[in-house]
């Protein structure tokens, strides 16, 4: 009696290469919405639009989960030279409004906040998002202090610090049904403000080929 042959499988589904940047994107979307306490593997799993089982198999919970969508965001822009620091520091309020003041802007926010909760689940994330953030900063004022515009001194850093931090508060302190009044005015206010904080810095305009000769 000839025995049977055994069944071969088919080579089955081919795996999704966008599933984890979907994931990632979903996390990141939910934790937005509802923070940290609110954010769940069902949620994300649905929001994404995955099981559960495939989601589970690569995070199986959501401090890992979240620890990993935070890195996927990490600030990587560099700011142009634009010659002058007030070039850079105009160009630092657009950067600014590009990653703070969308989504992902939220969600950077949001986690430097809870950072002060969870230190032991954010502490490192936001960490490594300062210390990019900081590289940035130095790299500005490195340039400024080597064209003679500022003084190299412990209150240069507050410069670009004033800057960016009253830019942020602004945003964050604007109602809701005036935050098309402040996306509108955001470039002239901005500038009037990089204007604002030079004057009380002892700023020196670089000097020109012109001015040189």
């Amino acid at each position: 009696m000839p025995h049977d042959t055994p069944s071969r499988k088919g080579p089955g589904r081919p795996a999704d290469p966008d599933i984890e940047p979907r994931i990632l994107a979903a996390t990141l979307d939910v934790y937005r919405e509802v923070g940290w306490s609110g954010l769940t593997l069902d949620l994300v799993a649905r929001r994404a639009g995955v099981g559960k089982a495939a989601l589970y198999r690569r995070w199986d919970s959501k401090e890992k989960l979240i620890v990993s969508a935070l890195a996927s965001q990490r600030f990587t822009d560099e700011l142009p030279d634009t010659g002058s620091l007030r070039g850079d520091l105009i160009a630092t309020t657009h950067v600014l409004r590009q990653s703070f003041f969308g989504p992902s802007g939220l969600v950077r926010l949001r986690a430097a906040v809870e950072a002060k909760i969870y230190p032991q689940l954010f502490g490192q994330a936001v960490a490594e998002l300062r210390h990019l953030h900081s590289k940035t900063v130095a790299e500005v004022l490195r340039r400024a202090i080597q064209r003679g515009e500022v003084a190299d001194d412990a209150t240069t850093p507050l410069i670009l610090e004033t800057v960016i931090s009253t830019l942020i508060q602004r945003f964050l302190v604007t109602p809701i049904d005036e935050q098309a009044d402040f996306e509108t005015a955001y470039d002239d206010n901005a500038t009037r403000l990089v204007d604002f904080v030079l004057a009380g810095a002892a700023y020196h305009p670089p000097r020109t080929a012109t001015e040189d000769m």
